[in-house]
C-alpha cells in the first residue's frame, strides 16, 4: 500500500483529553452540507456524488462529483455562520476536489478599561483544501487532503497547515461501505498573541449498511479514537472534587469511572429514508455533542439532527436543524448544482 508510511507516521501522533478549546481550527469539524448535519456530523463513510462530502474524506472523490458545485451555509448560534463551497475536477484520469470552508463569527465589541464602548471589530476563520483520490483496488480508494488554515479576531492574525489520510471501501454489490481517516494533524505557522496553539488530530471511523429490503442507509461513526477520555469534567459540578478525585465532599468515595459515558461519546448515528426517488429524510445522533453541550436538569433535542434533501433535474436542494443547545438551533441549507444541465 502506498499511503502505509504515511499513514502509520500520522497514525503515531499522541493524543490528549477532551475536545473544547484546544484547537484555534475547531469551526473544520462542522458538518460541510446539510446531508451530513443531520447524518450526526460525520459523513466520511458516506457514499455521496456531493463534492463537499470529500472536505472530510478525500477518499470519497468520485466521477459524479467532477463538474459539480456544492454551496452551503449554516446559520450558526448568534451572528455567527459558516458557509461551504466545493468542487470536484479530473487531470488525466487523477481525481481532485477543492474546498473553501469559511466561519464568520460575527462582531465583537471592544471597551475601555472601566467598560465604555471603543469600538467594535469581527473575526473570521478560514479554511482552504485541495482533496486528491486514488483507486487501491476495486473496492478501497485512499485519499489525502491538503488544508491551508488562517483566522482574523481584531488585532490577531494566525495561519496554520494540516493534512487528512483516508481511506473508503465500498461493497456496492453489498451496499455496504467502510472508512477510517485520521483528520487534520498539522502545524501552525504563527502564533495566537504570544501563544502557539496546537492543531490536533481527530481519528475517526465509519461503517454504513443500506438494507436489501427497506430504502434505509444507516452509519455507524466513531471520532477521536486517538485520544481514550474526551468527557469533561466541569470544576464548578459540585459532586465532583477535582483535587481528590472523589465524587462528594462529606466522605470519601470510589472514584466513578464514568467507563460507558466514555465510550459512548465517541459515536456517531445517522439514518437516510429515501421516500422517493427524488426525496429522502435523515436523522442523526452525536453523543459527544449531546455529553457536552445539554444541561443536568433538560436535555431537550440536544445531539439528535434532522434534515431532509430534494431532488430536481436542475438542482438539489437539502436542509438540516441541529439544536445544538437549549440556548439556540441552528439551519443549514446545501444546494448542489450541476452546471452541465444548466447551461445545455
Amino acid at each position: 500500500m502506498k499511503f502505509a508510511p504515511l499513514f502509520f507516521l500520522l497514525f503515531s501522533i499522541p493524543g490528549l483529553g477532551q475536545t473544547g478549546g484546544r484547537s484555534p481550527f475547531a469551526f473544520t469539524q462542522n458538518a460541510p452540507n446539510a446531508a451530513i448535519s443531520s447524518m450526526g456530523g460525520i459523513g466520511i463513510g458516506l457514499p455521496s456524488s456531493d463534492p463537499a462530502s470529500a472536505f472530510q474524506n478525500p477518499a470519497l472523490i468520485n466521477k459524479s462529483m467532477v463538474g459539480k458545485l456544492s454551496l452551503s451555509h449554516q446559520n450558526f448560534l448568534s451572528d455567527a455562520g459558516i458557509s461551504h463551497v466545493s468542487s470536484a475536477f479530473s487531470i488525466k484520469k487523477q481525481w481532485f476536489s477543492v474546498h473553501l470552508h469559511a466561519f464568520q463569527a460575527g462582531d465583537f465589541e471592544t471597551t475601555d478599561i472601566t467598560g465604555n464602548p471603543t469600538g467594535t471589530f469581527t473575526g473570521n476563520e478560514t479554511a482552504a483544501q485541495l482533496g486528491w483520490k486514488k483507486m487501491l483496488s476495486n473496492r478501497w480508494s485512499g485519499g489525502i487532503g491538503l488544508r491551508y488554515l488562517g483566522a482574523s479576531y481584531g488585532f490577531y492574525h494566525y495561519a496554520g497547515l494540516s493534512a487528512q489520510l483516508g481511506f473508503f471501501y465500498n461493497d456496492t454489490a453489498k451496499n455496504t461501505t467502510f472508512a477510517i481517516l485520521l483528520d487534520q494533524p498539522g502545524i501552525m505557522l504563527s502564533k495566537a498573541g504570544n501563544v502557539r496553539e496546537s492543531i490536533p488530530a481527530n481519528l475517526q471511523m465509519a461503517y454504513s449498511k443500506k438494507l436489501e429490503h427497506l430504502p434505509l442507509r444507516f452509519q455507524v461513526g466513531v471520532q477521536h479514537l486517538n485520544r481514550w477520555n474526551i468527557r469533561y469534567y466541569d470544576p464548578a459540578d459540585p459532586y465532583y472534587n477535582p483535587i481528590t478525585q472523589t465524587l462528594g465532599s462529606t466522605e470519601p468515595e470510589p472514584v466513578k469511572n464514568y467507563t460507558f459515558d466514555k465510550i459512548f461519546r465517541h459515536f456517531t448515528f445517522g439514518a437516510e429514508l429515501n421516500l422517493s426517488k427524488n426525496l429522502q429524510a435523515r436523522m442523526g445522533y452525536n453523543a459527544l455533542r449531546r455529553g457536552e453541550l445539554t444541561l443536568p436538569t433538560k436535555g431537550g433535542f440536544t445531539g439528535f439532527s434532522f434534515g431532509f434533501s430534494l431532488k430536481t433535474k436542475r438542482f438539489e436542494f437539502s436542509l438540516a436543524r441541529v439544536p445544538f443547545a437549549l440556548a439556540g438551533k441552528t439551519t443549514q441549507f446545501s444546494l448542489l448544482l450541476d452546471p452541465t444541465v444548466w447551461f445545455k
